[in-house]
C-alpha cells in the first residue's frame, strides 16, 4: 500500500488536471479520452469538466458512487491512511486541492499526496455503467 508516480498527461504537465488523471486512471482510459468525455459532461451541464458535480457525475454514470469520509471514518483521514484501510477496491479521493486515485491500496498522483486530508470520495460498486 504506498504512492505510486502517476502522469498520464500528455505533455507530463501538472497544470490543474488532477481531476483527468484520477478520473482517467480509475476508468482505464487515456488521458485525452478521459478529458474529452468530461469536456462532453461539462457541456451538457453548461458548466466546466472541473466542476466537482460534472467530473462526480461523469464517475457516477460508470458505476461509482459518491460516500462522505466521517460516515466511514474519523475526521482528518489522509489518503495514505485510507490507502492503508482500502486494500481492496478502487477510488477518488477528494482533497482540498487535488483529486486523487486509489486502486487496491496504492494512491496514484503526479506528487506524493499522502498527506493530503480526504473530504469525500467515490467508490466503484458497478463494474459495468452507463458509458
Amino acid at each position: 500500500m504506498s504512492y505510486v508516480y502517476f502522469n498520464d498527461n500528455p505533455n507530463g504537465l501538472r497544470t490543474g488536471d488532477c481531476f483527468v488523471r484520477a478520473v482517467g486512471k480509475v476508468l482505464n482510459k487515456s488521458w485525452e479520452d478521459t478529458y474529452l468525455g468530461l469536456c462532453s459532461e461539462g457541456l451538457a451541464y453548461s458548466d466546466m469538466p472541473s466542476a466537482i458535480y460534472v467530473w462526480g457525475m461523469y464517475l457516477r454514470r460508470h458505476g461509482f458512487v459518491f460516500k462522505t469520509i466521517d460516515s466511514v471514518f474519523p475526521k482528518c483521514t489522509s489518503v495514505s491512511q485510507f490507502a492503508e484501510k482500502h486494500p481492496k477496491g478502487t477510488y477518488v479521493l477528494a482533497c482540498q486541492d487535488r483529486i486523487v486515485a486509489c486502486i487496491d491500496g496504492d494512491y496514484y498522483d503526479s506528487s506524493d499526496c499522502g498527506d493530503e486530508i480526504v473530504l469525500y470520495y467515490l467508490k466503484k460498486e458497478i463494474e459495468y455503467g452507463l458509458s
